[in-house]
């Protein structure tokens, strides 16, 4: 998701407008709000089914009410505020209240688990300094036609699978990641027509 919000801060304006036209952009604020949410859903579903191999589930359905009602509140007030990007802020205001409260549920149980060893802080800085610079580049340069997006596309990337893979993770979890598509490679030309299983 790291490396997908990459490439969506680069191209997203110009896509949009070579697509659909100008009048659809809602501009780079609202699309990091809706990175940074997407990214927090997804740790919320992971951390939901930890929860639900704990049988904490009176414990996650009140979490998950306090979060919605303070994103119900949010956007509501953000949105007459700020418009579209405030409604999304609100989404994601409540998925940082249920992420804070959903790891100190986990961190209280007898697994072990700690609220340090949930997150990978260097992954997370890199993260945030390639979005930040992306951002940037982005806003003072915008690709014009479909080559020109192809190509920022891919440059984008290569750059952003370099520094997460390379910066942001360690070489364990780098292992980790090879070992998982080497499976899924293997699965995946399993099924080809004449391979056996």
């Amino acid at each position: 998701l790291a490396w997908i919000g990459a490439v969506a801060l680069a191209v997203n304006a110009s896509f949009i407008h070579s697509w659909m036209g100008p009048s659809y952009d809602g501009g780079h604020l609202l699309l990091a709000l809706l990175l940074i949410g997407r990214v927090l859903l997804t740790q919320l579903e992971v951390d939901g089914n930890v929860l639900d191999g704990m049988l904490c589930f009176r414990q996650r359905a009140m979490v998950l009410a306090g979060g919605v009602a303070l994103a119900l509140v949010i956007s509501v007030w953000a949105g007459r505020q700020w418009g579209l990007a405030g409604m999304a802020a609100g989404p994601l205001a409540g998925r940082v209240l249920t992420l804070v409260l959903v790891r100190r549920l986990i961190a209280n149980t007898q697994p072990g688990l700690h609220l340090g060893g949930m997150f990978r802080p260097r992954l997370l800085l890199v993260t945030i300094a390639l979005w930040a610079m992306t951002w940037t580049c982005s806003q003072s340069f915008q690709p014009v036609g479909w080559t020109s997006i192809v190509m920022i596309s891919a440059i984008t990337a290569g750059i952003a699978f370099v520094l997460l893979c390379f910066v942001g993770l360690g070489a364990a979890d780098r292992g980790l990641i090879q070992a998982r598509f080497g499976n899924l490679l293997h699965r995946f030309a399993s099924r080809l027509p004449g391979r056996s299983s």
